[in-house]
């Protein structure tokens, strides 16, 4: 990877996450990327150059915008992600969302500027990657994928039963993220719960 990105090994942020403990993270990270199977695939243009594309989604704060199913968004550090990004998802409807709980948390793995970022999250026995990719088609539209994958035990099971309903949730969210992003005098703040403003996101 160039000096623009930064790649940042998997196992040992979720070891610094507490997703894994220290002493197998290295022999762990092989053995569970070599091993994941894809969830989700979604593929969508957009009629905006590659970086605006990047610099509304990055700014993870403010998708409740655009996607419903979450209710806020917590980072550490705040603001625009960067490659030591950690932080938690506050669902608005959790069995709807096909969470096992009201908070989903992830930890960033990969980070390529205006090319991707993945991060990854807990899902009962499984690991859950989640990868932003960027393509700019020309200098005004950018092609964009979300491709969802899932390691760990019951992986084809339960990952099955996650894809089903966080699908249904991605699609409605995805129409919406295209007519934000496009839009050319959107409202630039959001709202991160009751009685609360927050910062403009993705």
């Amino acid at each position: 990877m160039d000096g623009n990105g930064a790649h940042v090994e998997t196992a040992s942020l979720l070891a610094r996450f507490g997703l894994l403990d220290g002493a197998k993270a290295e022999r762990h990270e092989w053995k569970q990327m070599c091993s994941m199977k894809v969830l989700i695939r979604r593929e969508f243009i957009v009629d905006v150059p590659v970086e605006r594309a990047w610099e509304h989604l990055a700014r993870v704060e403010a998708w409740p915008s655009w996607a419903k199913h979450i209710q806020s968004v917590t980072l550490e550090p705040p603001g625009k992600i960067a490659p030591s990004t950690v932080g938690v998802f506050h669902l608005a409807n959790p069995l709807r969302s096909g969470w096992p709980g009201p908070k989903a948390r992830f930890a960033m793995t990969e980070f390529d500027p205006k090319s991707n970022w993945t991060w990854v999250a807990k899902f009962l026995w499984l690991t859950v990657h989640y990868d932003h990719r960027f393509e700019p088609i020309n200098e005004a539209r950018t092609k964009i994928q979300f491709i969802i994958g899932a390691t760990g035990f019951g992986k084809s099971v339960i990952g099955k039963l996650f894809a089903a309903i966080y699908a249904k949730n991605l699609d409605k969210a995805i129409p919406n993220l295209i007519a934000e992003m496009q839009s050319t005098g959107h409202d630039t703040t959001t709202h991160q719960g009751p009685g609360r403003d927050r910062p403009a996101g993705p």
